[in-house]
């Protein structure tokens, strides 16, 4: 076969085979690794793993324990260390500790001001607010305010990592509405494992038009946050994070709420309110009341 004539027939043959592989690939695809479309989840995607992705694949099917109803827990109101109608101080200590989730063993667990989760900081919109950081953990972490519009120097982000031992205090101003927020580690490559082993707060913002609003006020009684995870216990009601950690997004089996097991709470007939946070690291809830409408 001539020469000038065989050149252009392979050009046409090698274009006909890509559009083929392509084809194929369009219609058959394959996954050579992970997916890295990102949920919805409020925790945007840090907490997902070690290396901050966040994906819902893999998202393991949550049981009903066998086990008795118990109160709800509810976090505690932080007692501030000093308060005005223009300043108020807190100390927040981020600790380890040993937390009864169900019968058995203790499960060690990490907490603000308490073996596990957090408590709650209350301020006001215009308030200057003083924070005492204590890190009690044998590892770095940092204490990031989820939420708060303040300035990126007392955020509390990776880079403002706080030393096993160390301690560091923040000074910011309140400038924004009401709201229900929530603080937790954001320690680069150990926020999702020290967020799973219980470093998480919360922070109401009240202001004027929270306090003009004719909605339910009594901490406990009408008022109440409902904090959502779910976590893996193992035969000795650990968490073992290492063992459970999954790269497209660790996610457990049992719900919990504040940290109770299928948790009641007592109420009289009257609106109650629901301060709902999605406190997991990787999955997402669709809720809805008894009678199956959503809300």
């Amino acid at each position: 076969m001539n020469k000038k004539r065989l050149v252009p027939l392979l050009f046409f043959l090698g274009i006909a085979l890509l559009v083929l592989v392509f084809l194929f690939f369009m219609f058959f695809p394959f996954n050579f690794g992970p997916s890295f479309e990102l949920n919805d989840n409020p925790m945007g995607n840090m907490m997902g793993g070690r290396n901050g992705m966040n994906r819902e694949t893999n998202t393991v099917e949550l049981k009903a324990p066998e086990q008795p109803s118990i109160k709800l827990h509810l976090p505690t109101l932080l007692k501030s260390d000093y308060e005005t109608d223009t300043e108020v101080s807190y100390t927040v200590v981020a600790d380890e500790g040993q937390t009864s989730f169900r019968e058995g063993p203790l499960t060690e667990t990490y907490g603000y001001n308490g073996s596990y989760l957090g408590p709650v900081l209350q301020v006001r919109r215009g308030q200057q607010v003083h924070i005492n950081l204590q890190n009690k953990l044998e590892e770095e972490t940092t204490f990031h305010w989820y939420g708060l519009k303040i300035p990126s120097d007392v955020d509390g982000g990776p880079h403002h990592a706080i030393e096993a031992e160390g301690s560091a205090e923040v000074d910011f101003t309140v400038d924004q509405e009401a709201a229900t927020l929530w603080f937790h580690s954001h320690a680069h490559q150990k926020s999702a494992e020290q967020v799973y082993n219980g470093l998480s707060g919360l922070i109401f913002v009240e202001d004027e038009h929270s306090d003009s609003l004719d909605l339910p006020k009594e901490y406990g009684v009408n008022d109440f946050p409902l904090i959502l995870q779910e976590r893996f216990f193992d035969e000795d009601n650990q968490f073992n994070y290492d063992t459970v950690y999954n790269f497209d997004g660790t996610t457990g089996d049992i719900p919990l709420v504040n940290g109770t097991i299928r948790p009641y709470i007592e109420v009289g007939q009257e609106w109650v309110r629901l301060r709902v946070v999605n406190g997991s690291n990787a999955r997402n809830y669709q809720l809805r009341l008894s009678d199956e409408s959503f809300f």
